[in-house]
């Protein structure tokens, strides 16, 4: 299995007195009442139902910023990454992305602002091997919405039947758009370490510059991400734990 979360990650859920009325995002109709500021505790499983690897989100509003950050690594100690996405609420876009992932091989930086679908900013990569790499990046993509973005407003969409959305998704690790679908598959009950939730089954469909997802949002007056199935990387990632987020 070739461990890399930026073929993984996903990002979860909010809430704040901020955000209540519905707007558009992807074209479809978003309600933000859904956003809570928590933390989330996710646990990766593999294959074997074992348990591989861990992930800790947070997420509080700030300056007019809905702020995403996250703690994930495998158990094995193969890799570590810290991350901080913005999301201006008044722009209706993300705005800045801080990303940091350590492997025994090498380490990846990513530090980029956006602005009318322009990226700024630098990635540099250090190899344990040296033949450190830096790039410096000022490129204007055509991209409807940036990865990290998905994942805090997904559950935010109450999709039907017959529901698929067409993207073009920034993956700044790689600095390229994947064109992905994003559509409804019906309804399932499911029980993990936190309770029993009634979801909404979506499926995000990419070209391969970014993972296949499927994922359970909870259905109720507060909807939340509370698993994801990675196929590329045979994973189950699923909530164990919430609290009240920590904005420090």
């Amino acid at each position: 299995m070739k461990k890399t979360l930026f073929a993984i990650l996903i990002l979860p859920i909010f809430y704040s007195a901020q955000a209540q009325s519905p707007t558009k995002w992807l074209g479809h109709r978003a309600d933000l009442s859904h956003i809570q500021e928590v933390v989330n505790d996710y646990h990766m499983f593999g294959a074997d139902g074992k348990k591989v690897g861990s992930m800790v989100f947070g997420f509080f509003y700030q300056e007019g910023k809905l702020v995403a950050r996250d703690t994930s690594q495998f158990d094995d100690g193969s890799v570590y990454e810290t991350a901080e996405f913005g999301y201006d609420i008044g722009e209706g876009q993300l705005v800045y992305e801080h990303t940091a992932m350590s492997t025994p091989n090498a380490d990846l930086d990513v530090d980029l602002t956006f602005q009318n679908k322009v990226a700024k900013g630098n990635i540099e990569v250090k190899r344990a091997a040296g033949e450190d790499s830096s790039f410096p990046i000022d490129q204007k993509l055509e991209y409807s919405v940036v990865r990290g973005e998905i994942y805090m407003l997904l559950h935010t969409l109450e999709l039907v039947p017959g529901d698929t959305i067409q993207f073009g998704a920034l993956v700044t690790n790689s600095m390229q758009v994947s064109d992905a679908r994003l559509y409804y598959d019906g309804q399932e009950s499911i029980t993990t370490a936190l309770g029993s939730y009634d979801c909404d089954i979506y499926w995000l469909k990419t070209d391969g510059k970014m993972p296949d997802n499927k994922i359970w949002i909870s259905r109720g007056s507060k909807r939340a991400i509370v698993k994801f199935h990675v196929p590329a990387a045979q994973l189950d990632i699923v909530l164990v734990s919430q609290r009240p987020s920590d904005k420090d």
